[in-house]
């Protein structure tokens, strides 16, 4: 429907306001007079007679009818929707967890993710657990961990899954509360469109809060995170520092 609005040559969309939208606006002359009369700045319409401004603002009309569905297909051509069947998400244990739990709490959640689409529909699983050594060929920017605790999972479903993926991903997040209460799941943009959509950020809302006192910081965070999580179409929402690290003192 846009692509054909779109494809509509602008000498229609000229003869159309010619001989429907200007003759629309005569029959209701009284109510636009009335209109430009009290709005400031535009009384200088009014006085200087109604067909100036009916005139302006049928060319108005036209325009903004003519030009939506224009931008709306280049933006769609441009940043196109792509539903590949791939997501990926990242697993935070308790701060302080050793990677060799974490492992393990990746391997279970992997196992869960097969219970729910089948093995057999499952292309692809690619992880990444804690940080990568300063000699190792992967910038923080593209791929950062904050610890041993964390992992980072990419999933590619192969043609056989015809379901819904946001349906999915809530499915994994009920399984994985069930089994794992302590874990906690953040789907982040995996695909270059959404990457771009989203400047750079892993979830579409980011909430950062800076002052002097730490500790004064974090119960100011926690507060946010409590009411946030009241809305109930906000998903996974927490804290992505770590702020709870096991340290000597």
């Amino acid at each position: 429907m846009i692509e054909f609005l779109a494809a509509i040559p602008s000498i229609a969309y000229g003869l159309w306001g010619l001989f429907v939208v200007v003759p629309f606006l005569g029959n209701i002359e009284p109510s636009i007079n009335r209109f430009f009369a009290s709005v400031p700045g535009l009384h200088v319409l009014h006085s200087e007679g109604f067909p100036t401004g009916r005139d302006m603002l049928a060319a108005g009309l036209i325009l903004a009818i003519m030009i939506l569905p224009i931008i709306t297909a280049i933006g769609r051509d441009v940043l196109p929707k792509v539903t590949s069947g791939q997501f990926q998400v990242r697993l935070r244990a308790p701060d302080g967890t050793r990677i060799e739990r974490t492992e393990q709490k990746l391997i279970k959640a992997i196992d869960i993710l097969k219970e729910l689409v089948g093995k057999e529909n499952i292309g692809i699983t690619s992880a990444f657990i804690g940080q990568h050594a300063p000699l190792f060929s992967i910038s923080p920017i593209y791929l950062f961990t904050n610890g041993p605790h964390e992992a980072v999972l990419q999933v590619s479903l192969n043609d056989k899954f015809h379901g819904n993926l946001d349906q999915l991903k809530d499915s994994f997040r009920k399984k994985m509360k069930e089994s794992m209460p302590d874990v906690k799941l953040s789907f982040e943009p995996i695909e270059l469109t959404d990457k771009i959509l989203s400047q750079g950020s892993p979830t579409p809302i980011e909430v950062r809060i800076a002052g002097r006192n730490k500790k004064l910081n974090e119960e100011f965070a926690r507060k946010i995170v409590g009411k946030l999580s009241q809305i109930n179409y906000l998903r996974d929402v927490q804290i992505a520092q770590s702020i709870q690290y096991p340290a000597l003192k």
